[in-house]
């Protein structure tokens, strides 16, 4: 998934990276779907009503700013959100959002790690997505995640 959103940085910016929008296909491959939606989410009718209402969660908070300001930093949002979703079963709900609320148990390094990936400002998270999966990749090999 990340280096399918590397790719895509060339051009654009994804902006909804969701259990919705990820698709791995029998043979285990990623392919991502709603490829730009992102940037018209917050102009679409009924989205403040969901958002507020918690039934859109995992976006950034820079995509709820008239206009969207989204860069790289947002799919990095993204990527982490459904990372935390895929092992918790729980959707973060808002950004900076303390992970041991979504049952999360990792070490000090993982959770350092998805804590800035998931923080309100976008300054403060990884740059792009190939910094986030080097820093995951460091983070297994450390022997990041607990059962």
């Amino acid at each position: 998934m990340c280096n399918g959103l590397v790719a895509l940085h060339e051009s654009l910016v994804h902006g909804y990276v969701t259990a919705d929008t990820v698709h791995v296909s029998e043979e285990g491959r990623v392919l991502l779907g709603a490829i730009g939606i992102g940037a018209s989410l917050a102009r679409t009718r009924g989205f403040s009503r969901f958002r507020f209402g918690g039934l859109l969660p995992n976006i950034a908070p820079e995509q709820v700013l008239s206009p969207p300001r989204m860069t790289m930093s947002t799919d990095v949002f993204g990527v982490a959100a459904l990372f935390l979703e895929l092992i918790t079963g729980q959707s973060l709900v808002e950004a900076g959002q303390p992970l041991r609320d979504l049952g999360f148990r990792g070490s000090p390094g993982l959770t350092e790690c998805l804590e800035r990936a998931t923080d309100p400002d976008p300054g403060q998270r990884q740059p792009d997505l190939g910094e986030l999966k080097a820093e995951l990749a460091y983070r297994r090999v450390e022997g990041a995640l607990e059962a």
